[in-house]
């Protein structure tokens, strides 16, 4: 039987420093993984709960062809009499509403406000009397005739006739759209600034958002002009809606 090797105090001493050496070495190396933990939780934990905010403005514009316009018109009358007044802006106003129904103007498309009666003075300095005084409010699709109408509507006796005003028959869609192009417009500059700040996670904390005045445009329509040239006119004339959006992105 073969005798079973002793180990000598030297060799026990060297076993016993190996040993101390390798688990030095574990710790050492678990100690160091555990600070880069810690390093990289620090960082992760600044990154998320101090995200940039940034606040865009964008702006959409949508024009479209103009589907009606709107028109006012004021009718007077004077006399001694405020009953003669009253009845002769009366009249007026009927021989107007025949006429515009004529043009294909619809009854609920017409309104009229309540007839006021003044004293002449009011009006005209150094006048007698009464004035009786009408207001008539309508809207037309025949936009290739507008100048036409106006015409008439002053030789039917109306006193002063408003500038059309241009418009569409609904206009939420078009602010829709106009919304939607605002908005696709702040996400640019949103997207711009993220990628200058390396930031490549946004979420949308707030939005809001407002409306210009609407507007239309249209060349001024020669009285006498042909509908020919009434069409073409109106066909270069737009309706426009602007809107603008503030969008504040949170990023990280």
């Amino acid at each position: 039987m073969d005798a079973v090797p002793t180990l000598t105090s030297s060799d026990r001493t060297a076993k016993s420093i190996f040993q101390y050496k390798i688990f030095d070495k574990k710790y050492f190396i678990i100690g160091l993984f555990s600070l880069l933990f810690l390093v990289i939780a620090s960082f992760v934990y600044t990154w998320i709960s101090s995200p940039m905010v940034v606040s865009v403005v964008g702006v959409g514009e949508v024009s479209v062809p103009p589907e009606k316009a709107n028109i006012s018109l004021s009718l007077s009358s004077a006399d001694v009499i405020s009953a003669t007044a009253v009845q002769n802006v009366q009249t007026k106003a009927e021989a107007i509403k025949v006429y515009m129904k004529s043009t294909g103007i619809l009854d609920e498309n017409i309104s009229e406000t309540q007839i006021q009666v003044v004293p002449a003075s009011l009006v005209t300095a150094g006048t007698s009397g009464y004035q009786a005084i009408l207001s008539i409010s309508f809207s037309t699709s025949q936009l290739a005739s507008l100048s036409n109408l106006v015409a008439n509507l002053y030789s039917k006796g109306a006193a002063i006739v408003s500038q059309p005003i241009l418009t569409v028959e609904d206009t939420t869609n078009v602010e829709q759209l106009a919304f939607n192009k605002a908005f696709d417009n702040a996400k640019k500059q949103a997207q711009d600034i993220a990628m200058k700040n390396s930031k490549f996670i946004k979420k949308i904390v707030a939005v809001s958002q407002s409306t210009a005045p609407s507007t239309s445009s249209v060349t001024s329509q020669a009285i006498g002009a042909t509908q020919n040239e009434n069409e073409q006119t109106m066909s270069s004339s737009v309706f426009k809606v602007t809107k603008q959006v503030l969008v504040s992105y949170k990023m990280w």
